[in-house]
């Protein structure tokens, strides 16, 4: 039986910006889940024989020789266990930039490939195996399929692709994506087609043909959030198994919070909810706090005060105290604030779609500062 483990989209270099000052920690995550997949493959009881990587390796053409030194090691230790290594470049690590790193041959013992018609041939676990890999190139082989088909010699068929099939209903279309087609990778009639580019995983029936993408190594933002895989593939004959087994170092979570019918009666109550119910220091968690709310909230505040729980915390305030108990007593006084409230209710009881949700945010803030001017 041969065994391949499949990854794509591991963007090691990837700057986190995103997560603030925890960024730098949040960067060795990157190295850290790679280096998970190549002790797996290292691992004798798990009788790996060829690492296949679809592309994006590196967030950028030309990375430091700090991450290519990094690389370069853990492809001596997959060497030194007899783990075949095949890659072909992405599009942030794109084979059309000259400074490419796979154009500069530092990469030993990785084979990489860049035409769809030289496949890689080796024996592997005494079965012919043939390795296809393009390197996109805008305007060079946008039609690899249309000419393409497998050598016809028994053994196990694998194409490897950094492209799109379909797209995720958060991507545009982009000029330097690879376009595929299902029906084209149907009548490729490889056995299997180990894909990267879309960060969340999927399989795709095409034909007798199996697509995958595993996903990325590690959630680059809350579009991906939970597990991050790699897929073992176990080929029994020439038919594909696949297993996705979990790796990423941290977590990114997206959790909606109800705070309506919580026995909540001030910010504090608000934080203690949060901390006693939802704290997990080790991951990266964004909260949309939702419901009936009968007190404005100060995010930055409440953030901040939830800093131990989280390692890196997002939050959005969704809810609405349009019927909080303060609001409505408001709206009967003859003050400058019942008539602030009286004019925003009104206004949102006809509004609609971004509008409403502008005018209640209006409210949330002029209620806060009048609680702050005369609490």
């Amino acid at each position: 039986m041969v065994r391949i483990v499949h990854i794509a989209d591991v963007h090691l270099g990837y700057q986190c910006k995103n997560v603030g000052d925890k960024s730098t920690g949040r960067e060795q995550d990157f190295l850290h889940s790679f280096q998970h997949v190549v002790d797996y493959c290292c691992d004798p009881a798990n009788h790996v024989d060829a690492l296949v990587i679809a592309g994006d390796l590196f967030d950028m053409a030309d990375p430091p020789s700090s991450l290519v030194g990094f690389v370069q090691r853990t492809l001596s230790s997959l060497r030194q266990h007899g783990i075949l290594v095949v890659a072909v470049p992405g599009t942030h690590d794109a084979y059309g930039y000259k400074s490419c790193v796979y154009r500069k041959g530092q990469l030993e013992g990785m084979h990489i490939l860049t035409s769809f018609n030289e496949p890689l041939i080796r024996e592997v676990s005494g079965e012919k195996v043939f390795f296809y890999g393009a390197a996109y190139i805008p305007g060079g082989n946008e039609t690899l399929f249309e000419s393409f088909s497998p050598f016809q010699e028994e053994g196990i068929h694998i194409g490897i692709i950094h492209g799109s099939v379909g797209l995720p209903a958060h991507w545009e279309r982009r000029g330097q994506d690879f376009q595929l087609e299902e029906h084209d990778i149907a009548r490729s009639h490889l056995d299997y087609v180990a894909l990267g580019h879309f960060h969340n995983f999927k399989q795709i029936q095409c034909g007798t043909t199996l697509a995958v993408y595993p996903g990325s190594l590690e959630g680059r933002d809350f579009s991906e959030s939970g597990e991050r895989y790699m897929v073992v593939v176990d080929f029994r004959g020439k038919t594909p198994h696949i297993t996705p087994i979990a790796v990423n170092t941290r977590t990114v979570k997206a959790i909606d919070i109800n705070l309506e019918n919580q026995p909540l009666e001030s910010v504090s109550d608000v934080i203690d909810h949060i901390a006693r119910n939802y704290r997990d220091p080790a991951s990266i968690v964004s909260l949309n706090l939702q419901g009936r709310c009968q007190f404005p909230l100060d995010l930055e505040y409440v953030r901040q005060a939830l800093g131990d729980s989280f390692f890196y915390l997002q939050l959005k305030d969704s809810t609405t105290i349009v019927d909080s108990t303060i609001v409505s007593s408001w709206k009967e006084e003859r003050t400058i604030r019942g008539m602030y409230v009286t004019t925003l209710l009104r206004k949102i009881a006809q509004a609609q779609g971004e509008e409403k949700a502008i005018l209640e945010e209006a409210l949330k803030i002029g209620v806060a500062s009048f609680m702050e001017a005369s609490p």
